[in-house]
């Protein structure tokens, strides 16, 4: 089963999807670290607030950005692909329907949808279906939830098995694409409020909760490596030899909290070019906490290879469980992945011109910052840093994050000039690095320039 966010502009179908809700089943995995949700068929971490109780975080809040480099980056057990929970804004026209009683993306009691139909968002599916809140309004568009008796009984009432889940809005990963307000003008994303299930938009400097959901069912979890070098994150190990034989070793750990069975674990070749699915082998029973291992030998194929593992059995209560991962190889010399950056201010190459422009302390100064993939194969999880080396020198400062670039396309984001008044001559020194085998892909560019005070 797998997550559809496709728009649809269908009445009948947002009708029915908000006239049928559908309630999830969540089953414990990564031993107890997470839930599957197999009405969304995605992962959602137990520990709504993992980005302040891992200390990554001081507070767990922050800007729209920040929560998705933080969800991005996330290895749970060694499980990566994380991101933040998913919306469709719908006719991708923003909010233009905000609406009390449902039907609309915008409001309350929204659309929720589920992965057999399409998936209108994740977290408001969550917190209307499978845990049962009820928002400040009722179906009927009426302000008010309350029992027979004349009790309150909207907002945040059922958590289920979650840890840390508290009222706040939550980001969901969808910019908005709306007309737009604040001091970011053009600049907003949305987000879901757990206080009272409210969906709307909020500039992406604001700071709001992140909740980390990873695709698919992660009660089984597939590891393998290919002569001994892991090929779970993009674009993987890179083998220069076209045509030579490589060894297999495949993992498949059951996170579940209790035995699966008649597992069976599937390849199928995704790129560059699709094979059908074979049997690389069969584990039997994995019980839980257990682990099963099996080989296979293969050739190494020119270019970047994307293959899918698909790990499959049954529960203890004959449900089907199937967990897929990618794992990901390089073969051919030419296909190393390869980036450069540029830093720039005001159009110029402030690299190659000590001592740079004069800047007045009066002006707003940025530097461009621009990443360029000058290779085949897609970068993933590109980080840029930069510290001032002149007058004096600091810290490390992590100033962007790209969470994938494309062969040939360019990234960008700006940085704050920063330095002190009277002249003196500042230097700065940026370096874009991307994770690569047991080591990094690295690229470094140099800012000079000059704050003199407003005359």
């Amino acid at each position: 089963m797998k997550s559809s966010f496709t728009n649809s502009a269908n009445v009948a179908l947002l009708l029915m999807a908000c006239s049928a809700p559908v309630s999830a089943a969540l089953f414990p995995s990564l031993d107890g670290k997470a839930y599957y949700d197999d009405v969304l068929d995605i992962t959602w971490l137990a520990d709504t607030g993992y980005a302040k109780t891992s200390g990554d975080h001081p507070t767990g809040w922050m800007s729209w950005a920040d929560a998705n480099a933080w969800a991005t980056s996330l290895a749970i057990d060694g499980v990566t692909g994380w991101r933040l929970p998913g919306m469709i804004d719908i006719d991708h026209d923003g909010c233009t329907q905000f609406k009390t009683k449902g039907g609309s993306d915008c409001g309350y009691n929204v659309l929720t949808g589920s992965a057999a139909t399409t998936v209108y968002s994740e977290l408001a599916s969550l917190w209307y279906d499978t845990l049962g809140n009820l928002s400040s309004y009722d179906r009927f568009g009426h302000h008010g939830a309350y029992d027979a008796s004349g009790n309150w009984v909207g907002g945040l009432r059922n958590t289920g098995p979650f840890v840390n889940l508290k009222p706040g809005g939550h980001w969901t990963n969808q910019r908005y694409e709306g007309r737009t307000w604040g001091p970011n003008f053009g600049g907003n994303s949305w987000f879901f409020s757990i206080n009272n299930g409210l969906q709307s938009s909020a500039d992406v400097t604001d700071e709001l909760r992140a909740w980390a959901v990873h695709p698919g069912d992660l009660r089984l979890v597939v590891g393998a490596t290919l002569n001994g070098m892991e090929t779970a994150t993009a674009p993987g190990p890179s083998f220069p030899v076209s045509g030579s034989s490589a060894s297999w070793n495949y993992r498949v750990k059951n996170t579940s909290g209790q035995s699966i069975f008649d597992v069976r674990l599937y390849a199928e070749s995704v790129e560059p070019e699709r094979v059908d699915p074979e049997e690389l082998c069969y584990l039997d029973m994995i019980p839980a906490g257990g682990e099963a291992t099996c080989t296979s030998e293969s050739l190494i194929v020119d270019g970047a290879v994307k293959i899918r593992l698909s790990a499959q059995g049954s529960s203890q209560e004959g449900n089907h469980v199937q967990s897929d991962m990618a794992a990901w190889y390089i073969g051919g010399s030419d296909f190393k992945p390869s980036l450069f950056l540029d830093v720039t201010m005001a159009g110029l190459d402030i690299d190659s011109q000590r001592p740079g422009p004069e800047l007045y302390d009066r002006g707003t100064w940025y530097h461009n910052v621009s990443v360029t993939n000058t290779g085949v194969v897609p970068l993933r999880n590109v980080r840029v840093f930069d510290r001032t080396e002149e007058p004096s020198t600091e810290a490390w400062t992590k100033v962007c994050v790209f969470s994938a670039i494309e062969p040939t396309e360019t990234k960008t984001c700006q940085v704050d000039v920063k330095g002190i008044e009277g002249g003196d001559i500042m230097k700065r020194h940026f370096t874009a690095q991307m994770r690569y085998q047991n080591g990094k892909i690295t690229d470094s560019d140099f800012s000079y320039y000059r704050i003199l005070d407003y005359p």
